[in-house]
């Protein structure tokens, strides 16, 4: 039939017909030579991700990761002092990317660089975060605003966030991955 791409299918699986889709399969893929591995998990480690994650995201967008989108909620800032938990300056103060914020609406960003920079965290933009109840492309809107003044594809950034709707930010946004700030910080997430 026209547009079937000959896989199995669904009904009782032909022995043969499984062995020879997985053997065109595993063709696919490629095979790392081991220093691009080694090489990969040093990128991740940098960028501090675990590998798993890292190696997800790169075969997925076929991009490396240049940057972090962080909500302010995800850094837990706080909003009069736009402080850092210590354990997660830390943190960013040795990941090797680039750093953005989706600023909460009442953070002016010309205070929050100055700040985080006071303490030791660069960031390379500040952006408002998107309405809470904003539309789909609202949220958009807002994550181009954030990433066009660097020039950055969305499919090389990352976005450390908190619940569902900043899940839906970053895939409005077609972000490389949303990743909960609870995974990314570890122990961190209970400061």
């Amino acid at each position: 039939m026209i547009g079937h791409n000959r896989g199995p299918s669904f009904g009782p699986v032909n022995a043969w017909a499984k062995h020879c889709w997985t053997q065109a399969r595993a063709e696919l893929l490629p095979t790392l030579p081991l220093e691009i591995i080694r090489i990969r998990v040093a990128r991740a480690k940098a960028i501090g991700l675990e590998y798993s994650t890292y190696a997800t995201i790169r075969a997925t967008t076929g991009r490396d990761i240049v940057a972090f989108l962080y909500s302010s909620e995800s850094l837990r800032v706080r909003p009069v002092t736009l402080e850092l938990p210590e354990v997660r300056a830390a943190r960013l103060r040795h990941q090797d990317s680039d750093k953005l914020l989706f600023a909460a609406r009442d953070m002016h960003a010309d205070r929050v660089v100055i700040r985080f920079a006071e303490q030791g965290v660069e960031l390379a933009g500040v952006a408002s975060s998107p309405a809470a109840l904003g539309s789909w492309s609202d949220a958009r809107t807002a994550v181009r605003a954030a990433l066009d003044p660097l020039k950055l594809p969305g499919d090389a950034v990352v976005m450390i966030g908190e619940g569902t709707l900043q899940k839906d930010w970053a895939e409005a946004g077609k972000l490389a991955a949303f990743v909960s700030a609870d995974r990314f910080f570890g122990d961190a997430a209970k400061v």
